[in-house]
């Protein structure tokens, strides 16, 4: 799955801020996503899809930190367009 780059300056921006090395990346991100479960996709009227997922960061090997993050994906779901954490435990 691509990013764009809004997308990837808000994913350092949220949740690079929480990780404890500070380099959390793309990378790791994906990582993540695919162990992640998918809690609610939706279409938008833009035909965007809308999809709330809860990830486990991969960077917190002690206490793991839940993140339920909203994503924005194109209408064929192969590009993050933005994302935004509705919550952190």
């Amino acid at each position: 799955m691509n990013m764009t780059k809004h997308a990837l300056s808000r994913l350092q921006q949220r949740i690079a801020s929480v990780a404890p090395s500070k380099k959390y990346d793309d990378y790791n991100f994906m990582y993540d996503m695919k162990a992640g479960s998918i809690l609610r996709a939706q279409q938008t009227k833009q035909k965007r899809w809308k999809m709330e997922v809860r990830l486990s960061l991969c960077s917190w090997r002690r206490n793991p930190r839940k993140v339920k993050i909203i994503l924005i994906l194109c209408p064929k779901m192969k590009t993050i367009i933005t994302l935004w954490i509705s919550s952190l435990r």
